[in-house]
């Protein structure tokens, strides 16, 4: 099967090492346009390089640190607010503290407040978080 994310905007979170950034690789490689979010600038840029752009995507990142979890709301609000959609969501991040399940800073994620018909995937997520 082919998977084919050309025209998708791609949202991974914990994406410059380790799982998260070899999934942000992986997506871009289909042809989705990704947006890396992680609290350090320097590799962030760096692995914005690593990411396939044969399909002409222009990948972006934000920097917020789930540990400060105002800045990941104030990152995702002001890009979302900027009419840039996020279709696929990878929420692949690490704290110190509290797990994500309950966790303030994840909850920036899922409960913003976009209509779920205009977000599908933070919708469907947001739901299958507080089940």
């Amino acid at each position: 099967m082919e998977l084919n994310l050309v025209g998708k905007r791609a949202l991974v979170a914990g994406s410059t090492q380790g799982i998260g950034k070899a999934v942000a690789k992986l997506l871009a490689a289909h042809g989705a346009h990704v947006v890396l979010l992680a609290r350090n600038r320097e590799k962030l840029e760096q692995t914005l390089t690593e990411l396939d752009r044969r399909h002409g995507q222009g990948h972006s990142y934000l920097i917020a640190d789930y540990n400060e979890p105002e800045t990941v709301e104030a990152a995702l609000e002001e890009y979302l607010e900027e009419g840039h959609p996020i279709h696929i969501l990878v929420n692949n991040t690490g704290t110190r503290g509290r797990s994500h399940c309950g966790c303030d800073a994840g909850g920036f994620l899922f409960g913003l407040h976009q209509p779920l018909d205009q977000q599908p995937p933070l919708g469907a997520t947001f739901g299958t978080r507080h089940a």
